[in-house]
C-alpha cells in the first residue's frame, strides 16, 4: 500500500547546511524518512550515494541499486532511497568493494571515509539511556536507536560508548565517559577533532553538563552532549 499523501520530498534550499549537494541545481531533493537519525543528524541515503559517495549517477540507477539490494547499512540492506543515514553508521558498497563510516571531520557534522574490511562488523554506540525492565535486567539505549538488554551486572552508564558488534548484537568494549578519555566533538565549528577529556562539570535542572577537553588549540570546555567517546589514548577504531 502505498503512503497517502506522504511527499519525501523537500526544497533544496531548506536541506540541512551540511549537506554537500548544489541548491539552485534542481528545486526538490530528497528528505529523510522517520528512522534511527533526525533529518537535522543524517543523510537520504539515496543523497549520500549520488551526490556524496557518487557511486550511482542518477535518481532511477540510484533506486535500481537499492531494489536490488546492493548496499547494507550497519549489515542490513535497505532499500529506501530516503533510508537516514548518520553518526558512525558502516555504509558497505560491494560492486566496488569498500566500506565506509560517517564521521565528523573538518567542521562538517558527517562526512564518509573510507575504513578496512575488517572493521565493517564493529560500530561505535553512545549509550544515551539506561532502563530497568521486566526481570531485573537493564536495557541500553544508544544513538542510533538500537539497544541490547544486559543482566545489570555492566558498569555502563549514560554517555558512555561501546564497540557493539554489528552480527553478533553484542557490546565488545566499554569507554566509560570520564576523566582522561578520548573524546571525539561532533557539532560546531570543531566537528571532528578529538583530545583527552580535563574535566567534566555536572549539569543541573537549568544548566547543561559540561566537560573541559584538551585540543591543538588549548582546552576549551563543551557540552557533553557534543562529545562522543572514542577510547582512551588513540581511537578505538578509523575515524
Amino acid at each position: 500500500m502505498g503512503n497517502k499523501g506522504h511527499d519525501t520530498r523537500m526544497k533544496r534550499s531548506k536541506a540541512p547546511a551540511f549537506w554537500k549537494v548544489p541548491r539552485k541545481q534542481n528545486k526538490f531533493i530528497i528528505s529523510t524518512s522517520p528512522g534511527p537519525h533526525p533529518i537535522w543528524r543524517s543523510y537520504p541515503l539515496g543523497v549520500l550515494l549520488r551526490d556524496i559517495l557518487k557511486v550511482t549517477y542518477t535518481q532511477r540507477e540510484t533506486r535500481t541499486a537499492l531494489l536490488e539490494g546492493k548496499v547494507p547499512i550497519d549489515g542490513v540492506v535497505r532499500k529506501s532511497t530516503s533510508f537516514p543515514v548518520g553518526l558512525m553508521d558502516v555504509i558497505e558498497i560491494p560492486s566496488s568493494d569498500k566500506v565506509y563510516r560517517m564521521v565528523p571531520k573538518d567542521g562538517n557534522p558527517l562526512e564518509p571515509i573510507e575504513i578496512p574490511k575488517k572493521e565493517k562488523d564493529k560500530k561505535l554506540c553512545k549509550v544515551v539511556s539506561k532502563h530497568t525492565i521486566k526481570g531485573g535486567k537493564v536495557q541500553y539505549g544508544f544513538h542510533d536507536s538500537n539497544s541490547v538488554i544486559g543482566d545489570g551486572s555492566e558498569k555502563i552508564k549514560p554517555g558512555d560508548t561501546c564497540v557493539f558488534s554489528l552480527s553478533s548484537h553484542k557490546i565488545l568494549k566499554t569507554f566509560g565517559f570520564d576523566k582522561g578519555a578520548l573524546a571525539l566533538i561532533t557539532k560546531g565549528v570543531r566537528a571532528g577533532l578529538t583530545g583527552k577529556i580535563e574535566e567534566i562539570i555536572p549539569g543541573n535542572v537549568t544548566n547543561k553538563s559540561y566537560a573541559s577537553i584538551n585540543l591543538e588549540e588549548g582546552t576549551v570546555k563543551l557540552p557533553t552532549d557534543l562529545l562522543f567517546i572514542v577510547g582512551t589514548d588513540s581511537p578505538t577504531l578509523v575515524i
